[in-house]
Order: structure tokens, then C-alpha cells, then sequence
């Protein structure tokens, strides 16, 4: 990666990858301007060691290497850092980077790496405060795309319908600007989902289901899933499935309620 080479070059720390950039802002007069640590994967940048000139220098490297595939961690403990390169080398996150590395832009695939961690920590029954700004960091840094790449992430649908979606249209010999063009629609548009909220019309989620329906099918796509909490939508869904089975005979459903969620996919 050129850019994170640049990085290594101008901070002079010999030996190291930078898989990851710590942001560290303090005012421990002690603290290096940069520091390697996690075994060269991490850099360490103290902004407030900087002098003007450096950060001048420095701030416009900082997006460069993001988008080149560095996760950016601004985060004064080096324990999250040491937690995620942990994290992802447990067999489920290594398959699932490895798979898609190259294969997606590098944006999506730090935001990726992000909502896995995300993901891993909700598992381990992290506090709602945690799991929040976690989620908030990756919107905050890559906006609705991120959001959709850490719902579809969640959902476990990277590892599997969109690894399958990749594999498959390779197979059938797709080019990869007709795969990328699936796999935009779906992280871009959020295609495989309908989440119903208060306020919606029955009419309102009929008309956005049967949208999904229409564009999905063109992108080959077969199926759909719609997700609603309450009471309210949880009757606003049943009596727009049950009207769709009318206009769609050959239609399958599987619907699952607990509590006041219901989630229903759709195959068609």
C-alpha cells in the first residue's frame, strides 16, 4: 500500500505493517510523536506532540490511507486495538476478510473489518453505551453506506448471501462491473430489506415491498426480508403479506415473531 508505505517513511519506525492508525490525542509531554506497538500493526499518531508543520504534512495522508485498507481507531486505549486484531483472527472474521479483501472497495472493506468487530462485541453482551458509539463511529465515518455495510453485517449477510452472490455470478461468468453492480445495489440501496416504522400506510409498505420485488428480480435476486417492531406494524406487515399472496401464488414466506419483532423473508 503505497500510501501507508509513505506513512512508515515519514514517521521513520522501521519493521512496520500499520494495519491500524490510533489516533492518540493527550498531553503526556512524555509520549513519542509516533509510536509502533502491537507488533508493528499499529501506528500511533499523537496529534498534540505535533508541531503545525507536521500535521500539515501528516492530515492529508490520514484519509489516503483509510481508503488504501488502514482502519482508523480514534480511541485512547490501545486494549480496543489489541481487542480487534484479536478478535479478527478467530476462524469466523478471518474467512470472511479474507474472502473479500480486493473484492470490495477499500472504504467498504474497513467498514467492514469495523462492523465485525461491532458485531462480535454485541455478542459478547457489551453495554447498550458501548455498542452505540461503536455503531455511531463507523455512520460517522462512512454515513448511510457504513450503516448499511454494519445492518448487513449483523444480519450475517456477508458471509453469506453476498459471499454466495460474488461466487455464483463468477461462476456463471459475470463481469466484475455486473457483480459489483449487484453488490452496489444491495450495500447502496439497502435492496434486501424493508424496515416498516410507525407512520407507514399499509399502501406505503405494500408499494415498497413490491419496488424491492421488481428490482431485485432484474439483479437476480430472489428474495426479501421485512422487518417491523410493534404491535402496530406487526399488523400493518401480516395484512400486506396477506394480500401479496394473491398477486404473487408461487411466493414463499417464513415469518418468526418474538416479543414485538417480526421478521419475514420473502422468496420469490
Amino acid at each position: 500500500m503505497a500510501i501507508l508505505e509513505k506513512l512508515k517513511h515519514l514517521v521513520k519506525l522501521e519493521g512496520c505493517t500499520f494495519n491500524f492508525i490510533n489516533i492518540q490525542i493527550n498531553s503526556n509531554n512524555s509520549s513519542e510523536k509516533f509510536t509502533s506497538f502491537d507488533g508493528g500493526q499499529t501506528l500511533g499518531i499523537n496529534l498534540s506532540k505535533l508541531t503545525q508543520s507536521e500535521k500539515d504534512v501528516i492530515k492529508p495522508l490520514i484519509p489516503q490511507a483509510v481508503a488504501a485498507g488502514a482502519l482508523l481507531l480514534e480511541d485512547k486505549s490501545i486494549e480496543r486495538i489489541e481487542d480487534i486484531e484479536l478478535k479478527e483472527k478467530t476462524p469466523d472474521e478471518k474467512e470472511v476478510l479474507a474472502f473479500f479483501v480486493g473484492k470490495i472497495p477499500h472504504a467498504d472493506y474497513t467498514a467492514l473489518r469495523a462492523s465485525l468487530y461491532l458485531r462480535k462485541r454485541f455478542s459478547e453482551g457489551a453495554d447498550r453505551d458501548e455498542i452505540a458509539k461503536l455503531k455511531g463511529e463507523i455512520i460517522w465515518k462512512y454515513s448511510k453506506r457504513g450503516r448499511n455495510i454494519s445492518d448487513l453485517c449483523s444480519a450475517g449477510y456477508f458471509e453469506t448471501l453476498i459471499k454466495t452472490i460474488f461466487e455464483e455470478k463468477v461462476l456463471s461468468g459475470y463481469t466484475e462491473t455486473e457483480i459489483f453492480d449487484t453488490y452496489n445495489l444491495i450495500v447502496e440501496e439497502g435492496t434486501l430489506t424493508v424496515f416498516v416504522s410507525i407512520g407507514m400506510s399499509p399502501d406505503q409498505v405494500r408499494r415498497e415491498i413490491e419496488e424491492k420485488i421488481k428490482r431485485n428480480k432484474r439483479y437476480g435476486l430472489h428474495l426479501l426480508y421485512i422487518h417491523g417492531i410493534g404491535r402496530t406494524n406487526i399488523e400493518t406487515i401480516r395484512m400486506v403479506i396477506y394480500d401479496l399472496k394473491e398477486r404473487y401464488p408461487t411466493m414463499k414466506r417464513i415469518t418468526e415473531e418474538y416479543a414485538n419483532i417480526i421478521s419475514v423473508k420473502l422468496e420469490f
